[in-house]
């Protein structure tokens, strides 16, 4: 591949390949760390390039926090939906999945009676559009 240089710039991985403002250095990250490299340090033909290049990069910079998740709490029905059952190739039509905080307690066809508490229906519309937009349903 003579026709375009291509280079390892990490001993392991990494994602979100960005470049500096001066296109000298390359961002990335691998889990919570941000790596950094000057292309300099990776490609001989660059201009200021040394004779030897340096090993790839093996640390970076930690970059994660640690922040506690919002859990959903009460009971919620998503009622309408297409459920693939995972057992054998059997898909329930018109199903309704019960949450009870942030775990499914039931999953059936929306015939059967299988909720006897107060909740708060949601249609797979809805709860779709929630997971896309990441926004909080109003009942």
């Amino acid at each position: 591949m003579d026709a375009l240089p291509v280079k390892q710039l990490d001993v392991n991985a990494g994602q979100s390949l960005h470049w500096s403002g001066d296109s000298k250095r390359i961002y990335f990250s691998l889990g919570d760390e941000l790596f950094s490299r000057e292309l300099k340090d990776a490609f001989a033909f660059v201009p200021g390039a040394p004779a030897k290049l340096p090993k790839p990069v093996e640390q970076g910079v930690k970059i994660g926090f640690q922040q506690a998740a919002d859990k959903p709490s009460g009971t919620t029905v998503i009622s309408g939906a297409r459920i693939v059952a995972m057992k054998g190739d059997e898909v329930i039509e018109d199903g309704r999945i019960a949450l009870k905080d942030n775990r499914i307690v039931a999953v059936g066809k929306a015939a059967e009676r299988l909720f006897a508490w107060t909740w708060r229906r949601v249609s797979p519309e809805q709860k779709m559009a929630q997971a896309l937009n990441l926004a909080s349903l109003e009942a």
